[in-house]
């Protein structure tokens, strides 16, 4: 219990300073930058906490289906869990892209700030499609137990992403702050894809 729960702090203590990295690089471009991301990253945890619902649910169905050895019932764990959590990436993607101007005008007084977010809101659309799939992959491995490649993983994406941001943002700025971000959810999610054969082989063990 110590060793899962450390891994998922360390995990955890990795995600939260990305995001304190996300803020850092703004600093470097300007205030405005700051403020106006800060508005759209806001709604991008928004979203994140809905998606998060079908993470939460997943751990406890997979934690079971280890349990039964049911590789069958896992397989459809991890089917429909990502057809749910695609799906509702994509709705929030289009309300979001509907109704982001009063998101926007809700969250800041400041025209000159609404303007700038409104500047970068495709960010804001196109990543709860993007990050549905890391988070999905996050509640099948907590269910699993599986935190140490879950650590793992995290290392590995804080540690490109650190580099790809450093270099886009010298060459795009507030862009490529956005596209970094992107590029880090997609390296979760790939990178614990590349972890998931470790928990179909716990089925075969006896």
């Amino acid at each position: 219990i110590f060793t899962i729960n450390l891994n998922i702090f360390i995990r955890t203590i990795l995600l939260t300073f990305s995001f304190l990295w996300f803020t850092y690089l703004g600093t470097q471009i300007g205030e405005d930058y700051v403020a106006a991301n800060a508005i759209l990253i806001n709604l991008v945890f928004l979203s994140a906490f809905i998606l998060d619902a079908y993470a939460f649910s997943t751990e406890g169905i997979v934690g079971y289906s280890l349990g039964k050895k049911d590789l069958n019932l896992f397989k459809k764990i991890i089917k429909n869990s990502f057809i749910l959590s695609s799906v509702t990436g994509l709705i929030i993607s289009i309300l979001f892209f509907f109704s982001h101007n009063s998101l926007i005008n809700l969250m800041s007084d400041i025209n000159e700030i609404r303007i700038l977010s409104s500047s970068y809101v495709v960010w804001l659309i196109i990543l709860p499609i993007i990050s549905s799939f890391c988070y999905q992959f996050d509640g099948i491995f907590i269910g699993a137990s599986q935190t140490k490649e879950l650590r793992n993983a995290m290392i590995f994406s804080v540690l490109i992403y650190l580099l790809i941001s450093i270099m886009l943002t010298k060459f795009l700025l507030n862009t490529g702050i956005w596209i970094s971000l992107c590029i880090f959810m997609i390296l979760r999610a790939i990178s614990l894809f590349y972890y998931l054969d470790k928990i179909y082989l716990r089925f075969r063990s006896n």
